[in-house]
């Protein structure tokens, strides 16, 4: 429910919680903030692990990357992965959304997606990478998003364009 609602883990330790429970399940003993905390990062550490091994089958990736500020006006990162399974049908998946207060340049931007490459065992797999109009300094064939490019405005590209 925390994950799958984007819920705060403390609403486990609010009064409407518990009495939520008492009444639809009163045997239950509600877990701590920590016990939650716990099992949602061995859940996040399963699941990447889950992911690395069937990327590990797959020959060649494209990656795209989007660089956005939060409504808190702190700035991320996110980085997608791309590829055409057995079946020959597309799968994507988010590899990481990470804070990124650094400036948004392009020395910045590779080592963050080089560091997301080789977290995610992904060297050598790289056959494009598609990204804002920040320039890449990377070992693949990297194309600016067609959004940013011709409407050369981040919030117009937003608004008519899925950019990650």
């Amino acid at each position: 429910m925390i994950v799958l609602d984007y819920l705060p883990i403390r609403i486990v330790e609010g009064k409407g919680f518990s009495k939520l429970m008492s009444i639809i399940a009163p045997e239950f003993k509600i877990p701590s903030r920590n016990t939650v905390k716990s099992r949602i990062e061995k859940s996040y550490s399963d699941k990447k692990e889950s992911l690395i091994k069937e990327l590990n089958l797959i020959d060649s990736v494209s990656l795209t990357s989007d660089t956005w500020t939060s409504n808190a006006t702190k700035s991320f990162l996110t980085v997608t992965e791309h590829h055409i399974d057995k079946d020959w049908t597309l799968q994507s998946n988010v590899l990481v959304t990470r804070e990124m207060p650094e400036r948004h340049a392009g020395e910045n931007l590779s080592e963050r997606l080089k560091s997301t490459i080789s977290e995610f065992e992904l060297d050598g797999k790289i056959v494009s990478s598609v990204h804002d109009n920040a320039s890449e300094k990377c070992d693949f064939d990297d194309m600016r998003c067609f959004g940013h490019t011709m409407l050369g405005n981040t919030r117009y590209c937003q608004t008519y364009f899925t950019c990650s």
